[in-house]
């Protein structure tokens, strides 16, 4: 591609909030390596002139994060667009493709992505039946009856966001469908 193409799509993938894509951090990181994650805490004590506190173990490494390389095209058919629009033109309205086929796969793969062509998807990691870096404890299911419930949704997924979670304000992914039927739906025993 033209250099002026690929800084045009660069440009617009940095203006561009998909439904998922302008939500996942993007890093500059090496791809093809793991990098260890884990697990760090720290305590609080009153000491005074003359004590020293003990030194304080250090976090456990309790996996891995690997940022492999997945290749992926975008192809585009050739029109009569191409013809008829001035170079300029055609090279904006061709970024313009790209980025938006970039960012719907981009949508698709951070939901269900196979993990192995693509990147391991949000859903498809939930459902491994081992070795899943999301706890089994923070995956909750609702029946199709507890999904037409407030008291339901208090009391099996409100109240188990942490406090300090609730300032980093989550956001709930939900197909149009479930949210317009079941979540514009709810109401409490006042009919609220």
């Amino acid at each position: 591609l033209p250099q002026t193409i690929i800084q045009t799509v660069l440009t617009e993938l940095n203006g561009v909030y998909g439904q998922l894509y302008s939500r996942v951090h993007k890093t500059n990181i090496k791809g093809g390596v793991r990098y260890p994650i884990g697990s760090f805490d720290a305590t609080f004590k009153r000491i005074t002139e003359e004590t020293v506190s003990d030194r304080q173990k250090s976090g456990s490494v309790t996996g891995y994060v690997e940022f492999s390389y997945i290749i992926g095209e975008i192809r585009v058919a050739r029109t009569l667009l191409q013809a008829t629009l001035t170079v300029e033109a055609f090279e904006k309205e061709f970024a313009q493709v790209i980025v938006k086929a970039y960012v719907k796969a981009m949508d698709v793969e951070i939901m269900n992505g196979n993990g192995t062509t693509e990147m391991c998807g949000i859903l498809t990691e939930a459902k491994k039946s081992s070795g899943s870096r999301i706890k089994a404890a923070n995956i909750i299911e609702f029946t199709e009856e507890e999904m037409k419930d407030w008291k339901v949704w208090q009391k099996k997924l409100f109240s188990k966001i942490p406090l300090a979670m609730r300032s980093e304000r989550p956001e709930f992914v939900m197909t149009a469908e479930t949210y317009e039927s079941n979540i514009k739906t709810l109401v409490d025993s006042n009919n609220r």
